[in-house]
């Protein structure tokens, strides 16, 4: 072997070590896109050049073999890690790892079929041709040879395809990078083309490999490449609608695409600008644009005409270890979002109010100006449904909507307009048509089109759109919102109205002395509170089996000649009386039962008043009435019914006071007095035997007489509850010392005003006293029974203090204070405690016992009714 073999030799194999200088550079940016290709070529590029060199200095016909083989796969490998590179910095393959393993499966294929070529032939053809390098003959390649060759020119071609594309649509330094990536690749393709060629006597493809090793190293890390552009992907950055930029470590701007020069009104000379002066719209927000940890938020610029919302995202580059290399931003414009979130949140806003109304023209009201301030439509209406005048009536409407009308009112709807016909059916409408438009605007001749929102079953929303109104599909997605917040606080109104109206109307129904007066009552009041403008009551007769009418209210009485009366089994009303269940009738034509299919009324809601009758609310249209006026006329008939039971046990309560008033005042008092009189004269004429008879009956009848005295008190201290007069204590205490005096006057009693005082009390006030000084003499034991009265001023009120000298109330006795019950009859003093105690609680006045030697009884009159109170 000469020396010039074995120079050549060495001159292929020794740079082939030099691709390993670049491993550690390749592995500290193993992230980089493009670094796992270049990973893939440094081996493959060493090992070829090692083995074109034994190629080149052998004369072993077998190790020429494997010095060949082992090219073979190692420029295979080359061109796979070539591929891999493009592929990944032009953003066409997203995982290399994936592409990776499935090459390598395709060259371990290419090696067992290279290996096995004395069993096929079909990788060099044939064998005989072989001569040793020396000779300067080269086995001839097979047809699997010319597969492998073909595939790898192929990747190869790909690759420079990829970076051909994006020279054509990139520019500044990514276009230069990619130039200079197929100028590496040219290097070995040209000289293995040239060598094949014939064009050069020796093969550099191997020393061109190495080249280009460190050609493609400086491109990847070196270059400003991935440090600025991160995954190569500039053409798409270029078509994207939103705008892009992109930083190096200096906060300058090295790339950007249209969307983003035409957002900061930037055409040309905007390399190397500045973050802050890039931005300049945004210099405000200048410090989230360079976040050290990325960031991503929302900021808004104003323009001239409008102003615009983003969603900025700002991401780090990594430079290799630590470092930041720059920052990529992108700006998501979220116009529409914001406006939306804007408006959802003003709509809210006012939702709420509107929900917190409680009077429905008050809601209606609040519905157009949220229509107004909220979406920018500034003709608007609410019509509501009023059964009194059987129409939809304009409650709300803008003055814009006004101005729409030939007289600058609108109207109300009567059931053959247009929009009573879309109230009944519920669904929403948009009109378009001019007729229909000039069946509800009349010929104003403004309004092109109109969307009507029904409101449940209360009315109906109207939204007209003229030249100068845009009523667009957004603000359309908002109006229906709303409609349902308005139809929501419609139905909390009206049921919290109809609960607020079932109370009033309660409490004055319990407060009336006859029915008849509680239904006059309750007919005057509610066709205004609760729209029932055609409503009667019906009475149950026992006797005849019938429900009599009572009254009516007052649109109802022209409808018929004679009110009806319903007998079992002629009637709807009859039948939910004997059921006891509230009815719904929403058209009553559909009923063979009624009393009169196809008379006036065409609707109505019938509920029973307990035993006493029924209530029947009716209109002159189907289906008029909701489960809501359902739900409020129950609970009202249902107060109705303990009314009417209040009444009549109040009536009975009446009566049997006055029968026994009239037995305790007449019939018992005066029986009493004669049989009194006739026991005395028996007492004071007959034998001894008799006369204790006598005295027996005298004594008995002053018992029974002072019972029925003190029962007709206690008739009156209740019949008087809530009754008061206004007296003076002075007189008070000087009248019921006068009265006792008289009465006992072998009593010592004693009196002291220290103060005078006038009151708002009972109008039985005179006997309480008088009934406390009469049990300190009645149940006194002493000798001389001592009562002290005194009259004094407290830091309460003014009091009256009265004081004996016996031996204090029995504990028996005391009881009545708290029965309050027919025992306080059973005892003498047992019901004169009573009447105190009872005309104490009537005047709010407090009533205190002490009892130690003697009684000691306190009361104290309230400051608060108290209108003069001096000391003497």
């Amino acid at each position: 072997m000469d020396i010039a073999v074995i120079g050549s030799g060495l001159l292929f194999a020794l740079p082939g070590v030099l691709p390993w200088l670049l491993l550690r550079t390749t592995l500290a940016n193993r992230d980089s896109a493009g670094a796992l290709g270049l990973l893939v070529i440094i081996p493959a590029v060493s090992v070829y050049a090692i083995a074109f060199a034994v190629r080149t200095v052998t004369t072993t016909p077998w190790l020429w073999y494997v010095a060949a083989n082992i090219g073979l796969v190692a420029i295979a490998s080359a061109t796979v890690g070539w591929f891999l590179l493009t592929a990944e910095y032009t953003g066409y393959i997203e995982r290399p790892r994936r592409a990776l393993g499935a090459f390598s499966v395709l060259l371990v294929v290419d090696q067992i079929f290279a290996w096995t070529n004395p069993l096929h032939h079909r990788y060099y053809d044939p064998i005989a041709s072989l001569s040793l390098p020396t000779a300067g003959i080269a086995p001839i390649g097979g047809s699997l040879f010319q597969l492998h060759a073909v595939g790898a020119y192929l990747l190869v071609l790909l690759g420079i395809i990829a970076c051909l594309r994006e020279v054509v649509n990139s520019q500044g330094i990514r276009r230069k990078q990619n130039l200079v990536l197929i100028g590496a690749v040219a290097l070995p393709a040209g000289a293995n083309i040239s060598y094949l060629g014939q064009l050069t006597a020796q093969n550099y493809t191997s020393l061109m490999f190495v080249a280009t090793v460190f050609i493609l190293a400086w491109v990847l890390f070196e270059a400003d490449f991935l440090d600025v552009v991160p995954r190569g992907r500039e053409r798409a950055v270029q078509n994207m609608d939103d705008p892009m930029v992109i930083l190096n470590d200096d906060e300058q701007v090295v790339e950007s695409n249209p969307a983003a020069r035409a957002l900061v009104g930037v055409e040309s000379d905007w390399e190397g600008l500045p973050v802050g002066e890039f931005f300049e719209p945004f210099c405000d927000q200048a410090d989230v644009l360079q976040s050290p940890t990325g960031v991503e938020t929302d900021i808004s610029i104003t323009t001239a005409d409008r102003q615009r919302d983003f969603q900025l995202r700002s991401a780090p580059l990594a430079a290799g270890g630590d470092e930041t290399g720059g920052w990529v931003i992108t700006l998501h414009e979220i116009t529409q979002v914001k406006q939306r979130e804007r408006v959802l949140q003003q709509l809210h806003t006012k939702t709420a109010a509107i929900l917190d109304e409680r009077d429905r023209n008050r809601i209606c009201s609040a519905a157009v100006s949220a229509i107004k301030e909220v979406l920018g439509v500034t003709e608007a209406g609410v019509y509501l449904y009023n059964r009194r005048a059987e129409a939809l009536v304009p409650v709300a409407t803008s003055m814009a909507f006004d101005g729409l009308f030939a007289d600058n009112a609108p109207d109300s709807q009567e059931p053959d307009s247009l929009l009573w016909a879309v109230y009944k059916t519920g669904t929403e409408t948009q009109i378009a048509d001019r007729r229909e438009l000039q069946r509800v605007f009349g010929d104003a001749g403004r309004v092109e089109r109109a969307l009507l929102l029904p409101l449940g079953s209360h009315g109906l929303l109207v939204l007209p759109a003229t030249e100068t109104t845009t009523l667009g599909e957004i603000e359309q997605n908002f109006a229906r919102l709303l409609s349902t917040s308005v139809e929501t606080a419609l139905d909390k109104a009206r049921r919290e109205r109809g609960l607020a109206t079932v109370q009033d109307i309660t409490r004055d129904a319990v407060a009336a002395t006859t029915t008849d007066e509680m239904a006059e009552m309750v007919l005057d009041e509610l066709p205004e509170a609760l729209d029932f403008p055609l409503s009667a009551i019906w009475e149950h007769d026992p006797t005849t089996q019938q429900l009599q009418p009572v009254d009516s209210t007052g649109p109802a009485d022209p409808l018929f000649d004679e009110t009806p009366v319903f007998t079992p089994g002629n009637s709807i009303a009859w039948r939910a009386f004997e059921e006891r269940e509230t009815k719904l009738i929403s058209q009553i034509s559909d009923y063979p039962e009624a009393y009169d299919q196809e008379g006036l009324i065409k609707s109505e809601v019938i509920s029973p008043i307990g035993e006493f009758g029924v209530f029947a609310a009716g209109s002159l249209h189907d289906g008029r009435f909701t489960e809501n006026d359902k739900q409020i006329l129950a609970s009202l008939t249902t107060n109705l019914q303990a009314a009417t039971q209040l009444i009549e046990r109040r009536r009975d309560l009446q009566l049997l006071d006055q029968v026994l008033g009239r037995i305790l005042r007449h019939n018992l008092r005066n029986e009493l007095t004669v049989i009194k009189g006739y026991a005395e004269t028996i007492e004071a004429e007959a034998n001894e035997q008799h006369q204790t008879m006598g005295e027996t009956i005298v004594e008995s009848a002053k018992r029974l007489q002072k019972t029925t005295d003190n029962a007709q008190t206690m008739r009156e201290v209740v019949a008087n509850r809530d009754e008061t007069s206004t007296v003076s204590l002075i007189e008070v205490v000087e009248d019921a010392i006068g009265s006792v005096r008289d009465k006992f006057p072998g009593a010592e009693i004693q009196g002291e005003c220290a103060a005078d005082a006038t009151v708002t009390a009972h109008p039985n006030i005179n006997d309480a006293v008088q009934q406390l000084i009469e049990n300190g003499i009645e149940h006194n034991d002493s000798e001389t029974p001592t009562v002290d009265v005194r009259l004094f001023a407290t830091g309460d009120g003014p009091a009256i203090e009265v004081a004996d000298n016996g031996p204090g109330i029995p504990r028996m006795e005391r009881d009545v204070l708290d029965k309050h019950g027919e025992s306080a009859l059973e005892h003498g003093s047992g019901a004169g405690l009573w009447v105190i105690d009872r005309v104490a609680a009537y005047s709010n006045v407090d009533l205190e016992f002490t009892i130690d030697q003697g009684t000691v009884v306190q009361l104290t009159f309230p400051s608060t009714q108290t209108t003069k109170c001096v000391e003497l």
